[in-house]
């Protein structure tokens, strides 16, 4: 199965809450029989794409700053093109 997890936090940002991690756990365990792709928003000195255990990550949109919420909202501007791009049997969206 094609998997996409939208999740606004990343594992790799300075800033992230717990979501994230476990965000990657249940994918993490998920990679072993499908595909995962997690679109997550971008931060400063964020790698646009990475694989982290089978796991493929995106970081959408931009960050702008002192506007707090800049890739926040970038994110979901930038999310239903990233999803229509990709194909996809289930899509998971976290609401944070």
């Amino acid at each position: 199965m094609r998997i996409i997890h939208a999740d606004t936090d990343d594992l790799d940002n300075p800033l992230r809450g717990g979501q994230p991690v476990r965000t990657f756990e249940v994918n993490s365990r998920l990679a072993a029989e499908h595909e995962i792709h997690v679109l997550t928003a971008s931060y400063k000195g964020a790698v646009k794409k990475m694989e982290r255990s089978g796991v493929n990550y995106e970081r959408l949109g931009v960050t702008i700053p002192g506007w707090g919420l800049s890739s926040h909202l970038s994110f979901l501007a930038r999310l239903p093109a990233a999803i229509k791009r990709m194909p996809h049997d289930l899509i998971v969206e976290e609401f944070t």
